[in-house]
């Protein structure tokens, strides 16, 4: 769960198209997204840590929060504190809030995904969803179509523990999928061809994709972990299934009907946009 709450920091690059100097901007607007994530969380769970009064009755599910550990932490503390756990259970909303922005933030960078699809031309009735409203200004129809994505895969989670795990999981998995296969190709394919821009790693940029890469690898291995042992129908989880079935859809569908049609992303500007009138640019 604190994993998936950090997705969402690459929402700088699936707003590069409305973004001044993006090839500066883009970039800087993740680090500084990653860097204050560092600094507050690190605050944030040192604070955790050292409010833990007992370990053992900290997932006992018979402590007043049911065994869940984040929830105790703050309801003890309060309690030894103020002689009442309620201002614990209160401050939960910290937890919520992240979870809300996260949310907020993966729906913004998949609508803006879903819109951008549309406009090439890469989705089913992409008219519909390419459309932005007049008034408001934005793809309300890419908006509603998340919206409804997300709400009928999290349905599920409503009565099952095991379904909400899954689903958190297969955000994190395919997100951080998403963001390893540029790095592996680049490192595999295009070292020496890659062409920089002017925000770039420089000696490091092979070094910190390596690292990514083997970070990729891990977080992915520990995301299809079952979520107890022994395994049972009930508790499998179905992450790793969801996900390799949607890259064996996604990957048969490109053999065999998108890669005959689909050229990549449409210019939305040529270079005799910034042709002045004597013909300079």
């Amino acid at each position: 769960m604190s994993q998936y709450t950090l997705t969402g920091f690459d929402a700088s690059a699936h707003m590069s198209e409305e973004t001044k100097n993006a090839d500066v901007s883009g970039p800087l607007g993740i680090l500084l997204a990653i860097g204050v994530s560092f600094v507050v969380g690190l605050a944030y769970i040192l604070a955790l840590l050292f409010s833990i009064q007992d370990p053992a009755y900290l997932v006992d599910a018979s402590n007043e929060t049911g065994g869940y550990a984040g929830a105790q932490v703050f309801f003890d503390a309060f309690h030894a504190r103020y002689g009442s756990g309620t201002g614990g259970i209160v401050s939960l909303g910290i937890i919520i809030g992240a979870v809300f922005f996260c949310g907020l933030g993966s729906v913004t960078s998949s609508s803006r995904m879903v819109w951008a699809f549309s406009r090439d031309g890469a989705l089913p009735l992409s008219p519909v969803w390419h459309h932005v409203n007049p008034i408001f200004k934005v793809p309300v129809n890419a908006v509603w179509l998340i919206c409804l994505l997300a709400f009928l895969l999290g349905l599920p989670s409503l009565h099952n523990t095991v379904a909400f795990l899954a689903v958190t999981s297969i955000a994190v998995i395919g997100l951080y999928i998403s963001y390893g296969l540029p790095i592996l190709f680049k490192l595999l394919f295009a070292r020496k061809t890659f062409v920089r821009g002017p925000f770039h790693l420089g000696p490091f940029s092979d070094i910190i994709g390596i690292v990514a890469i083997l970070w990729i690898c891990f977080i992915t291995v520990i995301f299809v972990l079952p979520t107890a042992y022994p395994v049972t129908e009930l508790n499998l989880n179905y992450a790793s299934a969801a996900v390799g079935g949607t890259i064996v859809l996604a990957g048969g569908y490109w053999l065999i009907d998108a890669r005959r049609w689909f050229k990549g992303p449409i210019a939305n500007v040529t270079t005799d946009t910034y042709r002045s009138a004597d013909g300079k640019m």
